[in-house]
């Protein structure tokens, strides 16, 4: 396939580069909002992604966001058109047809290989963007190398709640607009050496409801229910949701974060011990292939008619290569 080209490059790389200590919500739910409509439109085609994570979404020169890599979705078939619904009268699947994906953005439901695993899915891996943009890790962490570091992942996304950097502090109930939702209560200063937290109550309630691991229970049953939740909808950061679809939303700005000489420091001692050593290893290989390629070298006939010093010199070179050419 000839697919546009992604100059932005892609979500992932953008996280890593653009902010390694994770972003801020207005950023956040830009990107977001992006995914969210471009997987509205697929549900409504009966077509079911099952493998959406920062390295699938590309982004454009401009910074829109670009789905991609559909090698593990699946079509429901016309009858699943504008209904979202799972296929009637189709037979189950099972196997590694239901289980697919990438670990660390897999369902429940998924992990359970049930044939209902679909759209749901889909927004359970929404929410672990989410939160991976907003922490810059993941809420389960990373699956590992090995084949029981990949099961130790999925039990804890299995029986685990998801957590926050923040959890040790105290949470409390609140009565106001978010009732229900939970409210972040600070209690001691959060140390300057620890990542970059503190989001709304909105969105760490989003966050919850996309990772809820009960797929009827989920976030995303109800498309206009999404679009209408108070991560999009809170004052001072309304979401418009026709100007998105047009495309006609800001990106935000890609600045490279900054860092200071004492930052720097190390990493150039590091790079310059490096340097010295590549330095002094060239120079010892080039003796060493010098010395290996000795007896094969020749002079050339003004070399060979030169004077006796020059003769000298040449001999440090090719001498012995000469000596041999004339044995």
């Amino acid at each position: 396939f000839v697919l546009e080209h992604a100059q932005g490059g892609d979500l992932c790389s953008v996280m890593h580069i653009f902010h390694p200590h994770g972003m801020s919500e207005d950023h956040a739910r830009f990107y977001i909002a992006e995914i969210l409509l471009a997987l509205e439109y697929l549900h409504a085609m009966g077509i079911h992604v099952r493998d959406v994570k920062p390295a699938n979404c590309l982004t454009t020169a401009a910074g829109h966001i670009l789905l991609a890599d559909f090698g593990h979705s699946k079509w429901l078939g016309d009858n699943n058109l504008q209904s979202g619904n799972e296929p009637s009268g189709e037979e189950p699947s099972h196997g590694d047809d239901c289980c697919v994906g990438t670990p660390e953005y897999m369902a429940p439901e998924t992990l359970h290989q049930q044939v209902e695993a679909g759209k749901m899915a889909d927004y359970w891996s929404v929410g672990i963007i989410l939160y991976e943009l907003m922490h810059a890790h993941l809420p389960w962490g990373p699956r590992g190398d090995t084949e029981a570091e990949v099961q130790d992942l999925f039990f804890r996304i299995l029986t685990q709640p998801v957590s926050f950097p923040d959890d040790e502090d105290e949470y409390t109930s609140s009565d106001d607009e978010l009732a229900g939702d939970v409210r972040r209560v600070l209690v001691q200063p959060r140390p300057s050496d620890r990542p970059r937290t503190g989001v709304s109550v909105a969105a760490r309630a989003f966050v919850m409801g996309l990772l809820e691991k009960d797929p009827s229970a989920r976030v995303g049953n109800d498309v206009a229910a999404v679009k209408a939740h108070a991560f999009f909808t809170q004052p001072g950061a309304e979401l418009d949701w026709g100007a998105a679809l047009r495309g006609e939303l800001v990106p935000p700005p890609r600045e490279l974060p900054t860092v200071t000489a004492a930052e720097v420091a190390p990493v150039a001692a590091s790079l310059r011990g490096t340097r010295e050593v590549h330095a002094s290893t060239r120079q010892a290989d080039a003796a060493q292939w010098l010395e290996l390629f000795q007896p094969f070298a020749r002079q050339t006939p003004g070399q060979a008619a030169g004077t006796a010093g020059a003769g000298a010199a040449g001999a440090a070179v090719g001498g012995g290569a000469g000596g041999a050419g004339g044995g």
